[in-house]
């Protein structure tokens, strides 16, 4: 018997048939789908030569997603101190600015961006101003064990102090105020759920276009949704990791000494950026052979040009 229900006080569950369940599943996924289905179908060259930039711009968000992790650790030859996170790098004196000048690119981007069905546009835009929040409302803490490393702080200056060289002493100095982590914390995890979101609901959409024309998925559309599948859980999954020691894992020395924020969160970033590349058919990459077993068939007026 399938879907048989016990709610006797223990409170245990019987499914006689796990199908159903995935069917279930399934329905409410189109569901959430049907809300993000094309409002306007492109018809002419105009609408199509956007799409082709849409989908450049989506490769070169990937792309600064996919490297700005790199880009902090290579930042560690100059004397950079290895933080415990991605976030800490805001107070890294060479990374700093990379690391808010990503943010605010993929930001704008985000804000600018424009789908093809209206809820799409508003998740985008949503993500965009988290991104400049992470950005705009940085970490607290000092988030590096090691000493004697150059770095920014917030600290007073006398009007008449001139050049000075300050010795941060407490981690007062690397908190803009009070409340700061409640917007950054929020800005974050409300940025990688809706990015999240958009690998499990948005990119895995399908439309006419998809279909061959017996109603079956193209399989190319098929090996774009397994990755965009596996986006969206490396995401949730990292996310849920960083949670659990945020919630049990305060007094875990051994966390911060191996930098496992900083790895998670580079799991997080590689995920949307991977997810945002496919998407943009992976910009110059597309001609080549791996590029052309994610390409649709109206893609392929594009190819070679």
């Amino acid at each position: 018997m399938a879907g048989k229900i016990d709610i006797n006080p223990k409170n245990r569950y019987y499914f006689g048939d796990f199908k159903d369940l995935m069917l279930v599943a399934m329905g409410y996924t189109q569901k959430i789908q049907s809300y993000f289905q094309p409002d306007i179908v492109p018809s002419d060259g105009a609408e199509e030569e956007y799409r082709i930039s849409r989908q450049w711009l989506a490769f070169g968000v990937g792309f600064v997603a996919f490297g700005l992790p790199i880009a902090l650790l290579v930042s560690l030859r100059w004397g950079t101190c290895f933080y415990d996170s991605i976030s800490h790098f805001y107070y890294s004196r060479v990374a700093g600015d990379l690391f808010v000048g990503a943010l605010f690119f993929i930001g704008t981007f985000l804000l600018a961006y424009r789908g093809e069905a209206k809820w799409e546009n508003r998740l985008s835009k949503l993500a965009g101003f988290c991104a400049f929040g992470v950005a705009v409302f940085p970490t607290s803490g000092v988030g590096c064990e090691r000493r004697g490393y150059p770095g920014r702080a917030f600290v007073n200056v006398e009007d008449d102090a001139g050049t000075v060289i300050v010795t941060a002493r407490s981690d007062s100095q690397f908190q803009l105020f009070s409340w700061v982590d409640i917007l950054h914390f929020g800005s974050a995890l409300a940025l990688f759920a809706t990015l999240a979101f958009f690998c499990f609901f948005v990119f895995t959409r399908v439309l006419d276009e998809h279909e061959e024309s017996d109603g079956v998925i193209t399989k190319e559309k098929a090996r774009r949704n397994a990755i965009y599948h596996c986006s969206g859980w490396a995401i949730v999954g990292a996310i849920a990791v960083i949670g659990v020691r945020a919630k049990f894992g305060r007094d875990w020395m051994w966390w911060d000494t191996y930098n496992l924020t900083f790895v998670f969160e580079t799991i997080i970033l590689w995920a949307f950026g991977l997810s945002w590349a496919v998407k943009g058919r992976f910009g110059p990459a597309r001609d080549t052979r791996f590029g052309r077993m994610l390409l649709d068939k109206r893609d392929y007026w594009q190819v070679g040009r």
